[in-house]
């Protein structure tokens, strides 16, 4: 496959190339600076790229920006965009409205990063699901959780909490109802699937 890369860091550009080029699905990596269109439009006219990659920040333009700009191009490229950001939400929504091939942070290993490559290619999109919205849940609700997911029975959960046994019952009711689930075992699968397993 061969790769476009437009960034305008100069050390995260060399080592993407050089680790990416080491692979034998992957047989070219050209990298540019923005500035650098002229050769941009070239190379995209002169070979068959697989994917084009562009950093969402790049000196005083928006990746986005620059995507729009050389789209019409080859309009058949799909392109996705990569950020070292930690604001990735708001980069995630501009993507998916841009209808990107893929959404890629800059601390992947180079075998994830080629991994999330080809998924791209293949039209999955990664990096590009909604993010997942956690139930808001009380300091009690959080503690009383983190107990469920151990395995503890209501009468150690009244002990470990200080609670009577009916407050118990109402905690894991209004736990439940937040989590759309209706019996603890579901409770805490969807917990742990969301990764409450880490409170405390």
């Amino acid at each position: 496959m061969k790769l476009i890369l437009v960034d305008n860091h100069g050390m995260f550009m060399e080592g993407f190339v050089s680790s990416l080029e080491k692979f034998p699905e992957v047989e070219k990596v050209f990298s540019f600076y923005p500035e650098e269109v002229k050769k941009i439009i070239e190379c995209l006219e002169n070979n068959l790229i697989h994917l084009f990659i562009i950093d969402i920040n790049l000196d005083g333009m928006s990746g986005f920006d620059f995507a729009e700009k050389v789209k019409n191009v080859a309009p058949e490229t799909p392109i996705a965009f990569v950020t070292g950001h930690g604001n990735q939400a708001n980069f995630r929504t501009e993507a998916r409205e841009f209808r990107a091939a893929g959404f890629f942070l800059k601390d992947p290993k180079p075998r994830q990063f080629l991994e999330q490559i080809m998924q791209a290619i293949n039209g999955e999109k990664p990096g590009m699901t909604e993010e997942r919205k956690l139930p808001k849940l009380t300091l009690r609700e959080k503690e009383a959780l983190l107990y469920i997911c151990k395995g503890y029975t209501n009468k150690e959960l009244s002990e470990q909490l200080n609670v009577t046994l009916r407050q118990v019952e109402r905690h894991k009711k209004n736990l439940m109802l937040k989590f759309e689930v209706e019996n603890d075992k579901k409770l805490i699968r969807k917990a742990i699937n969301l990764g409450y397993e880490m409170i405390g």
